[in-house]
């Protein structure tokens, strides 16, 4: 994969290119991140061609819908405030350090953020927003497990190798050839039947990889309301994030 980073507006997006085994080039975007493919087999001035011209298809885009492509903003954390994701509630605690890094725990449903004071607060709120992603993940990953477990036998008893939760804001989550099941932490901001949807949407790929009819097919299979559950994503995604 190459990585090129193109501006729009004085927004920076980042552009994944893949070389691939393909018979057609195409482009997606999710947020501040493009990704292209281009088949494999072309000669260098054709894939500059297709890469130029998908380019151009995103840049067009995202100026038909700016707000759509923007990054998502951050959270801003207070010390002594509680937060509720999903059905849990958590007490955030801020304190500062003379160290260079920042860290946190989870004791309870308490996450003790302790924030390099070295840094601009810029830098603090980012950081926050990374760590108490990563306590949050770290204390739900286990349902997320079973709620994957239990789908995957339901559905499609196929193996899932790894399950994973990472602060990402370029989609609701992947499914790598490796069989490695990757969802973003923004989706336990969701209700559980939308989180089921999306753990379907992901298993589902571990037998169709594409996005063909034979996936959408196995989708509904398992789900029959899906696309209501797409409709909630679309209508209240924009509020999920930490």
């Amino acid at each position: 994969m190459e990585t090129e980073v193109f501006v729009v507006d004085d927004m920076h997006y980042q552009m994944n290119i893949h070389y691939e085994k393909r018979r057609n080039a195409r482009a997606s975007i999710r947020r501040t991140t493009v990704t292209i493919r281009i088949p494999s087999s072309l000669s260098t001035k054709r894939r500059e061609e297709e890469l130029s011209k998908l380019q151009r298809w995103a840049i067009q885009k995202i100026h038909e819908d700016p707000q759509k492509f923007k990054p998502f903003p951050r959270r801003v954390y207070h010390d002594g405030e509680r937060i509720v994701v999903g059905s849990k509630e958590y007490d955030i605690r801020v304190s500062f350090g003379e160290k260079t890094s920042s860290s946190a725990k989870l004791v309870g449903t308490t996450i003790a953020l302790c924030l390099s004071s070295r840094i601009s607060s810029e830098e603090q709120n980012k950081h926050m927003s990374s760590l108490v992603s990563r306590c949050i993940a770290r204390d739900r990953l286990p349902d997320i497990k079973e709620r994957i477990d239990r789908l995957n036998g339901m559905h499609f008893n196929r193996k899932v190798q790894r399950v994973v939760l990472r602060n990402n804001t370029s989609n609701w989550g992947s499914c790598s050839r490796k069989d490695t099941i990757t969802l973003s932490t923004r989706v336990l901001f969701a209700p559980d039947e939308v989180i089921d949807y999306i753990c379907i949407h992901e298993l589902a790929h571990l037998v169709e990889h594409a996005h063909s009819k034979r996936f959408w097919s196995l989708v509904e299979r398992a789900m029959l309301d899906y696309k209501e559950k797409e409709r909630w994503l679309k209508r209240h995604g924009s509020a999920c994030y930490f």
